[in-house]
């Protein structure tokens, strides 16, 4: 399970990283966000704590905000909300 739940991560921050209400033209913002996402699923993993838990759900919030950028499809945007709703926090 944790495992489906890294490849489903890894392939959304992917797939999505690539923009909803931001530049789409910013890449370095794309990709910060990117590794902010990579961090706080990472942080997540080690310690499933209240405040991990936050972080990784607030990351990715933000990377939905990348959402109508070029590449990134209705069902990333689904795979992410999924991943938010169930997250415990």
């Amino acid at each position: 399970m944790k495992n489906l739940f890294f490849a489903l991560s890894a392939f959304v921050v992917i797939g999505l990283s690539s923009c909803g209400s931001v530049d789409c033209d910013d890449t370095a913002a794309q990709t910060a966000t990117g590794i902010e996402v990579s961090t706080a699923e990472t942080a997540y993993a080690a310690d499933a704590s209240e405040d991990n838990c936050k972080d990784y759900k607030s990351a990715l919030e933000e990377l939905l905000d990348y959402s109508d950028c070029d590449g990134s499809t209705q069902a990333d945007t689904d795979a992410v909300n999924a991943l938010i709703d169930g997250l415990d926090c």
